[in-house]
């Protein structure tokens, strides 16, 4: 009898074990445990699942069991890298690396920790007058440099015309030469220059701070050298805006302008020798979301390039497209390109040396940095200095007759 209840009692025991192991192997009762940021002193973790029975599992379902604490996300900093700034009128700093708890370090791994604004370097006192630009007071045109903290220093202007809405045209066509200056006013659509079968010296059109302009276009005659420097450029979508050459002519330089306009500087319909493009602001315009201009839209250039300190934002296709017979070097030199619909830079035709250098390039929408068509070909090109937040260009996309012309790729990606 004894033994009888024994087997019963063990009987028992074994149809429980069995009963406990398929309710937890089978039918779990899952709790969900949420995601949880880390900080620099605390743990975060994935989010994971729990049952009473004491397993883990990533997502509700019995195969997705995971190891005690796989989940936790270990508490540290993350510092953010923070350039070197040299001082000016304001604080400089070392390289350092910033976190978000306030704590800052010399290294990205936060090993070294560096407090009593020991980064910074003292200001020195002195303004770094970069900007120009020229206002008019009374009848008096000043030429106004400026720094970034928003102190100015004014110089009275001489040796210029002051030309007005109603006779900028005439006047200028008329001399033929001279330094103008565009005093107050709406100027409307487009101040035109050009006198069929004349000829144009040394041209210097400058804009004084009231200027409202949306186009100069160079036309019917034949131009020396033309600059144009201090104008805001904010126009409507015509697909003429900013600065337009129809004809031929020598060198076109343009210096501390503004564009806020669709084509900016578009020379498709003339023939420039030499072009300059510096220290300007290029932001294009997109009432039509037409994409078809580059901000610097040249394809016939026969002598030198140089476009140089330049920030080119939201451009609608290319930020700089150049083309023709190039006989001399063209640079183009620490600009800062922020967005395009297409490429950074693309190059049409025979050039000669190019250099490529110190420019900041981001949001790129074809990740090859430059583009070469299939008719281009060139003598050397230099990148050097360069960073761009995507692939830099690949030699495998050039053309055969030009895969020999990389003199150095020196390319930071980031």
């Amino acid at each position: 009898m004894k033994k009888i209840i024994s087997i019963i009692i063990a009987s028992i025991l074994v149809c429980s074990l069995a009963v406990s192991l398929v309710g937890c192997g089978h039918e779990h009762s899952f709790v969900k445990v949420d995601a949880e940021e880390k900080t620099c002193y605390e743990n975060g973790n994935t989010e994971y699942y729990t049952c009473s029975c004491g397993l883990y599992f990533s997502e509700p379902n019995e195969n997705a069991q995971i190891e005690k604490d796989s989940w936790v996300i270990l508490a540290g900093h993350e510092p953010i890298r923070q350039e070197a700034k040299e001082p000016s009128c304001a604080v400089g700093n070392i390289e350092y690396y910033d976190c978000l708890c306030g704590k800052k370090f010399l290294d990205a791994n936060a090993q070294n920790e560096i407090v009593d604004n020991s980064w910074q370097i003292p200001a020195t006192g002195e303004h770094d007058y970069k900007k120009e630009s020229y206002r008019q007071e009374e009848n008096k045109i000043y030429k106004i440099t400026s720094c970034s903290c928003g102190a100015e220093q004014k110089q009275e202007f001489s040796g210029y015309t002051l030309v007005n809405p109603s006779n900028a045209n005439d006047v200028i066509n008329t001399a033929r030469e001279g330094v103008f200056v565009l005093g107050d006013g709406d100027y409307g659509i487009t101040t035109s220059l050009g006198v069929y079968g004349e000829e144009f010296g040394d041209i210097t059109l400058i804009g004084t701070e009231g200027v409202f302009i949306r186009r100069i276009t160079l036309d019917k005659s034949l131009f020396s050298n033309v600059t144009i420097k201090g104008f805001s450029f904010d126009g409507i979508s015509n697909g003429q805006d900013g600065v337009r050459v129809m004809v031929e002519m020598g060198k076109l330089t343009i210096e501390s302008c503004e564009f806020l306009v669709e084509s900016c500087i578009r020379g498709d319909e003339g023939n420039i020798t030499s072009l300059f493009v510096k220290d300007s602001y290029f932001h294009q315009a997109d009432y039509n979301n037409q994409g078809q201009f580059s901000p610097i839209y040249v394809p016939r250039l026969v002598d030198e390039v140089e476009i140089v300190g330049n920030t080119f934002i939201n451009c609608r296709f290319n930020a700089i497209q150049l083309g023709g017979v190039m006989t001399a070097t063209v640079l183009i030199e620490s600009n800062v390109i922020d967005g395009t619909r297409s490429r950074a830079f693309r190059f049409v035709s025979v050039m000669a040396t190019m250099i490529i250098r110190n420019n900041t390039i981001s949001n790129v929408q074809n990740l090859d940095m430059a583009y070469i068509d299939e008719v281009g070909s060139f003598g050397a090109i230099l990148f050097d200095g360069n960073t761009y937040n995507g692939e830099a260009w690949n030699p495998g996309d050039v053309p055969a007759e030009s895969t020999e012309v990389f003199v150095l790729r020196d390319i930071d990606n980031d």
